[in-house]
């Protein structure tokens, strides 16, 4: 059985909040940013902004 999922064509710079405390994550060398998948495009858009696009990959099971 497989799973649509959505990655926003959009960085997220790795600037993370924790216990309310906003703190960068270290990145490995030449890395700009990171990319999330999230299972619908809605969830995508509220985390990331309305003005966010979108592409669907399928995940799929191993030995499916």
């Amino acid at each position: 059985m497989s799973k649509i999922l959505y990655i926003p064509l959009k960085l997220h710079s790795g600037t993370v909040a924790i216990a309310n405390q906003k703190t960068q994550m270290i990145l490995p060398p030449r890395c700009k940013g990171i990319l999330f998948a999230f299972e619908t495009k809605k969830a995508g858009k509220d985390f990331m902004g309305k003005d966010c696009e979108f592409i669907e990959i399928e995940k799929v099971k191993k030995g499916k």
